[in-house]
């Protein structure tokens, strides 16, 4: 994913303030950032200009000019520094979510816990941004597979691929385990960024209704070990309560499907998933 020129426009902010010494500088450096949150060393190529002030109008330098006079310390905490990250971290963050809204498409694969009505994580999702959900009751791993393999045989124009199953196969001692990375592989290999969920525990259950469930734990453990996805998500260990499933104590709950989406938007949408890298073109005007 990249953002466009048009995109590109909406970072554009007015001004940073800073300690009122009389001068306005302008950034204006378009430069390939690294993967958010900034750091001191990240914006060192960042070119400034000075737009008004005492004296140099006009005069333009780089942030990283600072520690080459004023040594390391003082470019570390110098205010001219922390106010571009900040203001970059923060502007960055929300046109990505604006730029995901309008432009991408994600995709939900799972079991009973993703079909779910009107209700399920991956429809609160789909009631804020585009796509669709492949989702079905008692499914399990080979039928989420399979479900996979044909929407990418006719759409594999996904931003995210969101996959979530492994319950219904926890009846057996030994599950193919090999099909959450074939369903991995096959969907990075879109150049899509994959979302793993664990699956739900069972250990709420009663003793007796535990044993019918002997794999339960290690399909979700497979998952939550597993290096191929680009984000896991551990529902295994995030809902152990009770009070997080309804009443069979095996399917999640409103509520729980409404944290789990809050935990898909953190995770995926507040560029911790999105890219290694942004070439983001700056236009702030910062006073200083």
């Amino acid at each position: 994913m990249k953002i466009t020129k048009r995109n590109l426009k909406r970072l554009i902010i007015e001004s940073l303030k800073g300690e009122d010494r009389g001068w306005e500088y302008e950034i204006d450096k378009e430069q390939t950032l690294p993967f958010n949150p900034l750091k001191p060393d990240d914006v060192k190529d960042v070119i400034i200009r000075v737009v008004s002030g005492k004296s140099g109008v006009g005069y333009k330098f780089k942030l990283g000019t600072i520690q080459t006079r004023s040594g390391r310390e003082t470019f570390l905490n110098h205010p001219l520094v922390s106010q571009v990250i900040k203001e970059i971290n923060k502007e960055v963050n929300n046109d990505l979510k604006v730029d995901l809204k309008k432009e991408d498409k994600f995709l939900f694969v799972g079991d009973s816990q993703t079909y779910y009505p009107g209700v399920s994580y991956a429809d609160l999702i789909l009631k804020e941004f585009p796509g669709k959900k492949v989702a079905k009751n008692g499914a399990n791993l080979q039928w989420i597979n399979n479900a996979l393999k044909r929407e990418l045989s006719v759409n594999k124009d996904y931003s995210v691929i969101t996959i979530m199953g492994g319950g219904n196969n926890s009846v057996s001692n030994n599950p193919p385990y090999y099909l959450y990375d074939e369903m991995y592989e096959l969907a990075k290999s879109t150049g899509a960024i994959v979302v793993a969920i664990t699956n739900p525990t069972k250990s709420n259950l009663s003793v007796d209704k535990l044993k019918n469930y002997p794999s339960n734990e290690k399909l979700a453990d497979y998952v939550r070990t597993n290096s191929k996805p680009n984000v896991v998500i551990d529902a295994n260990n995030l809902f152990v309560n009770k009070s997080d499933f309804v009443s069979d104590k095996v399917h999640l709950n409103k509520n729980s499907h409404i944290d789990l989406k809050n935990m898909w938007i953190d995770n995926v949408l507040d560029n911790k998933a999105i890219s290694s890298a942004w070439i983001i073109e700056y236009r702030y005007t910062i006073r200083f």
